[in-house]
């Protein structure tokens, strides 16, 4: 009785570094047009100067692309949800949410930001 021959089972596929979260990005790009839309308002005296609108055009564009962004990781989602929080505590001279509502974006930032710790924590390095 003759035993056929095992084949050979192909390699397992390579765990690949995980892709970074595109958030991260985005909330340093909007942040970096924050602080240039700053600076022609420092420089120019204000929002009807030249130079003002073009710098609030970009701010603005690159503030809809960071909402409409899903992140992609737990420590992302938690790094956005701080960033709204402060983002609208510090650029926005009125709150738009209720004092409540505003308080309940600032817990569910905490609890992702503490999730977000654990998780890492808990990974085998």
């Amino acid at each position: 009785m003759s035993t056929k021959p095992k084949t050979p089972k192909a390699p397992a596929r390579m765990a690949s570094a995980p892709k970074p979260d595109p958030i991260f990005a985005l909330i340093a790009e909007h942040q970096a047009a924050i602080d240039h839309l700053d600076t022609v308002w420092k420089l120019t005296g204000g929002d009807d100067a030249p130079g003002y609108a073009a710098a609030e055009d970009i701010e603005g564009k690159t503030f809809k692309r960071l909402i409409n962004t899903k992140p992609k990781t737990l420590a992302g989602l938690a790094a956005f949800a701080d960033y709204a929080v402060s983002y609208f505590k510090r650029r926005v001279s009125w709150w738009p949410l209720g004092d409540d509502d505003g308080v309940a974006l600032a817990t569910i930032a905490k609890a992702l930001r503490g999730m977000a710790r654990a998780e890492k924590l808990s990974r085998p390095e």
